[in-house]
């Protein structure tokens, strides 16, 4: 088997779709020896902002010279973005091997590709030795892959509705499947909740005997500067300061992740991890790389973009647009998963939006771009269809002029086309 093969192998189990439920990744994980119960970890869940705070953790824990792995989804261009040790990519030959063993064990199990690709990461992780590795759940919590892991900390950034076909059609549903990573007499750090998430989660920590730190109440952050390029800001907690902190992501919500993953090396510090310093901890949030966040790639006119595919993030993205970009024109390029609730995110979009292209990503999710430009024609703004994104974003930019903005958002897949179009490697 070479490496085309193994990614055959792998995208073939997309047929297999979505099973929520933990048994398969059990069963082919026992046959592999248990990789998972090899290294510590930190669990990762929430809505938006996850996949954040776990690059800004991991990167963070290699400053201080751990042997750190980080497992995300989903990539942009190559499958191997997933699974990282230190600051590499896992090699095409581990990614080879990994499939190896796991398909010489798993024809009667038949894992999906998202069960598949976690067991990758975790055998991987095994042989490299990690000190740690910090895992980005898929969706949810309870059924999650990721959740077979006995984590050190469970984490969950903002809940709000997503995936609202399997997670329940009300935030305490929601919550409630993501408080499954929340561990019996385990700790968990949350961001701050709306309060019926925040009740569910007080309500599982407390049935567990878990304990909860809510970031919001322990951490007071002093910002000095917010800009294109990142924000500047100290954090007062547990009356000490950390002082001088960087980071290069932009936007007021970056800060209330960085703020996340501190609290979570805070701890970790505390249990045995105590090559985190201070240093470390600046160090690893001002050299974090994450990209499609609010990301500018070009100038006159501005190009950024987003991955923002849910309502909540649609509204953060607006929000920052106008505090952080000054433009006299806004031309949105979108692609959105059919799946989504589109007229709620078309709803956030349009509150700044002076006139948007339609595109259709070139996956069998995509939505048909003609429902999003009718969404935009519904709320008054001009929209037309532009299938191919390339070309999309060009037509953007000559609609946006030199002193526009051009923002390509509304799914992973449509920034990954982006990247491709503008000879961007992500």
């Amino acid at each position: 088997m070479n490496y085309t093969n193994a990614l055959e192998f792998l995208y073939a189990q997309k047929s297999l779709g979505i099973r929520p439920g933990l048994q398969a990744v059990r069963d082919l994980l026992g046959r592999l020896g248990n990789p998972h119960e090899k290294f510590k970890s930190v669990l990762i869940g929430g809505t938006n902002g996850k996949g954040s705070v776990s690059a800004y953790l991991h990167s963070i824990l290699v400053e201080s010279g751990y042997k750190a792995g980080l497992c995300t989804s989903p990539h942009f261009l190559d499958f191997r973005e997933r699974i990282r040790l230190n600051r590499d990519i896992i090699p095409e030959k581990e990614v080879v091997e990994a499939v190896e063993r796991a398909r010489s064990v798993s024809s009667d199990i038949r894992p999906t590709f998202f069960e598949l690709s976690t067991v990758l990461a975790m055998l991987y992780f095994a042989k490299a030795e990690v000190d740690i590795a910090v895992m980005e759940v898929g969706m949810g919590g309870r059924w999650d892959a990721t959740n077979v892991l006995d984590p050190t900390i469970s984490i969950l950034t903002p809940i709000d509705l997503d995936h609202t076909d399997f997670l329940g059609d009300s935030l305490e549903k929601i919550a409630g499947e993501k408080a499954g990573i929340i561990r019996e007499g385990g700790l968990l750090l949350t961001s701050e909740q709306g309060p019926e998430a925040l009740e569910v989660l007080r309500k599982t920590c407390a049935e567990r005997k878990a304990e909860i730190w809510e970031i919001s109440r322990i951490f007071d952050a002093e910002v000095f500067s917010m800009n294109l390029t990142g924000s500047m800001f100290n954090l007062a907690f547990n009356n000490r300061r950390l002082e001088g902190i960087k980071i290069p992501l932009a936007g007021s919500h970056q800060i209330k992740n960085a703020t996340l993953s501190i609290a979570a090396a805070e701890r970790l510090r505390g249990m045995g991890f105590t090559g985190i310093t201070d240093q470390g901890i600046l160090s690893g949030l001002e050299k974090t790389v994450w990209r499609g966040r609010l990301e500018t790639v070009s100038a006159a006119p501005k190009v950024v973009l987003d991955v923002a595919h849910n309502p909540s993030a649609a509204r953060v993205l607006v929000s920052e647009l106008r505090e952080l970009f000054e433009f006299s024109k806004l031309i949105f390029v979108v692609g959105i998963m059919a799946n989504k609730d589109i007229p709620l995110i078309i709803n956030e979009l349009a509150k700044v939006s002076d006139e948007a292209i339609a595109v259709w990503p070139n996956t069998e999710r995509a939505s048909e771009p003609e429902k999003i430009v009718n969404c935009f024609l519904e709320r008054g703004i001009h929209a037309i269809e532009i299938r191919n994104v390339g070309e999309a974003i060009l037509e953007a930019k000559k609609k946006a002029g030199r002193d526009g903005l051009v923002c390509v958002t509304g799914s992973f897949f449509t920034v990954a086309e982006a990247y491709l179009a503008l000879g961007i490697r992500a």
